[in-house]
């Protein structure tokens, strides 16, 4: 848990934009195999959307916890983009 505390404060200090004042924590977690694509679309997701995601994970069992920093007038965005990252992790046989 120290680490997944220390990861949503530097999400919440590391960021370009000043006017993200929230910071929106997601959890997916895909089989293995699957991990590097799934990884890989979820913050294509999120860049593409003009969030970009900070990524903690558990490498080693699949997991993975998105940090997003994001202010209330894109919470509608970002929830859109966090479904989307629901969707890729379950299409890969995950959670």
């Amino acid at each position: 848990w120290e680490a997944r505390r220390g990861c949503f404060f530097a999400a919440k200090d590391w960021n370009d934009r000043p006017e993200a004042d929230n910071v929106y924590p997601g959890d997916c977690c895909v089989p293995l195999s699957s991990l590097p694509d799934v990884i890989s679309q979820t913050e294509a997701v999120f860049n593409g959307c003009g969030l970009p995601p900070i990524m903690c994970c558990h490498i080693a069992d699949g997991n993975f916890h998105l940090l997003v920093p994001y202010n209330e007038s894109e919470r509608a965005t970002m929830m859109a983009c966090d479904k989307k990252a629901v969707e890729l992790a379950l299409a890969a046989g995950g959670t």
